[in-house]
């Protein structure tokens, strides 16, 4: 049975979101069970779900990268956990990052991103 903060609550709204996203019910379960294990390790710090920030989630990943045998899911479900806590609203972007999610309208930018390939017929040189 899972427990800590994130349970039942948090992990129920993890699954229903994983299932609307279109996951596979094997890669569900993984960022289930990782979810799970950050709320066991919040428990063992003293974290509650308000507490839930990017240093938070970095030192939780610290952790599990430290053990003898590193579970598959902590490489390969972990964006997938932060997006949930993102869209769910239990952690805010971080500012660059949100500056990254706006769309774009400068020039300049768009200028450094290949304009000229697109000018010269597709070719980018």
């Amino acid at each position: 049975m899972p427990a800590g903060p994130l349970a039942p609550t948090v992990l129920e709204e993890c699954q229903r979101w994983l299932d609307r996203q279109g996951y596979t019910p094997a890669t569900a379960a993984g960022v289930v069970n990782l979810l799970a294990r950050l709320s066991l390790w919040m428990e063992e710090v003293g974290a509650e779900v308000d507490d839930i920030d990017g240093q938070l989630l970095d030192r939780f990943v610290l952790r599990e990268r430290s053990r003898d045998v590193v579970c598959t899911t902590v490489k390969s479900c972990s964006g997938t956990m932060r997006r949930f806590l993102t869209d769910a609203g239990y952690l805010r972007p971080s500012p660059a990052v949100a500056g990254l999610l706006t769309p774009c309208g400068s020039p300049q930018i768009v200028e450094g991103f290949g304009l000229r390939g697109v000018r010269d017929g597709g070719s980018v040189r």
